[in-house]
């Protein structure tokens, strides 16, 4: 049995605005499918600083395209989506 999206976590680098050292993040498929759907920023946290920041246009499609790469190798039935949107903004 799979993850549902609500639950699949996709990790990818952030770059902390601290230190400049690059660390991994996790936020769930649903919350960064919700917030390209919204154009909404991806609310981001270093792990080294604790540092919390809104994602820029250019992160939050860097993230995207990280959930879309594990969607296209995992397949659409594993998280019940009909479908994610192509980046088209």
């Amino acid at each position: 049995m799979g993850y549902s999206a609500v639950k699949f976590p996709v990790k990818f680098p952030v770059k902390c605005p601290i230190c400049g050292g690059e660390v991994l993040f996790e936020q769930s498929l649903s919350a960064i499918v919700d917030a390209w759907l919204h154009d909404q920023a991806i609310r981001l946290t270093s792990r080294c600083h604790g540092a919390r920041w809104n994602s820029t246009d250019v992160e939050r499609n860097q993230i995207f395209e990280y959930a879309e790469a594990i969607y296209a190798t995992t397949g659409k039935s594993h998280f019940g989506l009909s479908y994610l949107p192509h980046q088209s903004r």
